[in-house]
């Protein structure tokens, strides 16, 4: 057991842990000894790192030849601390939409406070800056509809073990509905899934949380009764016919 302080510390989700609207609980921890400075982000000081988090400082320090030892030495200077690899340090711990590279279906989740870090590649997922003119939860909306996971999996590249991938080139061309904020229909369905999503985000939590295998099951019909409402929503937003409604479920199903 290792003792570290929270404030250097972040949840690590892996792929497989990412599920529409709601993540599993996190169970791994990441150490960041970065700070943010500005719009960019920094490696903080060792002095500062001894002196601010020192049960994290000396945690490093114990583990220091194995990791200035990474990469055939190159890490054997100054900052032997930091990460081999800086992508994606300065937005990681932004508000963001976050989805797995792989999954059966579209699995997309808010991180509205940049709490979750993740890994790219395979095990990992991706992260998307909502643009201001959209409500985030309207996006995680749209995105989790069986609409657009239609969409991108049947645009993108099944795997042998039937799930897609939901890699950056697979979703970037996902044709997002624009709302018209002048038009107060168009404002009310922008709203309706901004809610139904909210409620969906209620229900996941307690879910989670629930012991009694009644509750559990009363919040997994409500779960699903939410949901089936986001795609009515959806169907109409992007005005779906019945046949092509029939042919987005049975191909979901």
């Amino acid at each position: 057991e290792v003792e570290l302080e929270r404030e250097i510390c972040n949840k690590l989700i892996k792929g497989t842990e990412m599920r529409p609207f709601f993540p599993l609980p996190a169970r791994r921890i990441i150490l960041f000894p970065y700070i943010k400075d500005g719009d960019s982000t920094r490696l903080i000081e060792e002095r500062d790192l001894n002196q601010q988090t020192p049960k994290a400082y000396e945690y490093l320090k114990e583990n220091e030849m194995a990791l200035r030892s990474r990469e055939r030495g190159k890490m054997n200077n100054k900052g032997w601390y930091r990460y081999g690899r800086n992508q994606a340090l300065d937005v990681v711990s932004l508000p963001k939409l976050i989805t797995p590279d792989l999954a059966p279906r579209s699995s997309f989740l808010f991180d509205a406070y940049g709490d979750f870090f993740f890994l790219g590649g395979a095990a990992g997922g991706y992260g998307i800056l909502p643009k201001i003119e959209f409500h985030p939860l309207y996006l995680v909306g749209i995105l989790n509809s069986q609409a657009i996971s239609f969409y991108i999996t049947s645009s993108g590249q099944q795997m042998e073990s039937g799930y897609y991938s939901f890699e950056a080139r697979f979703i970037r061309s996902t044709p997002i509905r624009t709302i018209n904020f002048n038009d107060p229909a168009d404002v009310a369905r922008h709203d309706k899934i901004v809610a139904l999503v909210e409620r969906m985000l209620e229900l996941n939590q307690k879910l989670s949380s629930a012991a009694i295998p009644a509750d559990k099951k009363l919040y997994q019909r409500q779960i699903k009764a939410t949901d089936q409402q986001i795609d009515a929503l959806v169907y109409k937003l992007y005005e779906l016919t019945a046949e092509e409604i029939k042919i987005v479920e049975e191909a979901t199903q």
